[in-house]
């Protein structure tokens, strides 16, 4: 309850609990070593145009973005239950183990799209060389340098 007794505001997160049935490591997802955001501010706080800043963008709900890549079978909410049946999904959700990795999957796919190319150092880091831009993803968060437009 975020809010009082006299105006409650609860907030919850529709989630799946998938029981932990061995070692996995395609599960999971990368994550960026913490030097790729140390550079990217190091490069920032060293360049002399004015209007430079880093801009952070986090998806809300990430993980209900990306197709579920395997079949995974949850027991329906009490409001939606009906005796005898469960639900399949089609997305990922937050509590199934495939679910980071399913989302690193889409965002990757989505930026080689628009055109940027996965680092090799690591591939929680992302170049656009035809707009020079560059990106680093932790999780469902995007950071990347922002310049001031010039009219």
């Amino acid at each position: 309850n975020k809010g009082d007794s006299e105006s409650p505001n609860y907030r919850s997160r529709l989630v799946a609990k998938e029981f932990n049935t061995g070692v996995c490591p395609e599960l999971y997802a990368a994550t960026p070593p913490s030097e790729c955001l140390r550079l990217m501010l190091s490069r920032l706080a060293s360049t002399r145009e004015r209007g430079t800043g880093l801009m952070y963008a986090d998806v809300c709900r990430a993980y209900f973005y990306a197709k579920a890549t395997r079949p995974v079978f949850v027991q329906l909410p009490d409001e939606d239950y009906t005796e005898g049946q469960c639900g399949m999904l089609e997305r990922s959700m937050y509590g199934t183990r495939d679910a980071a990795s399913n989302w690193e999957a889409e965002y990757t796919a989505g930026l080689m799209a628009d055109g940027f190319i996965p680092g090799t150092a690591s591939i929680c880091t992302f170049y656009n060389p035809e707009l020079d831009v560059k990106c680093v993803v932790h999780g469902d968060g995007f950071y990347t340098p922002r310049h001031r437009c010039q009219p």
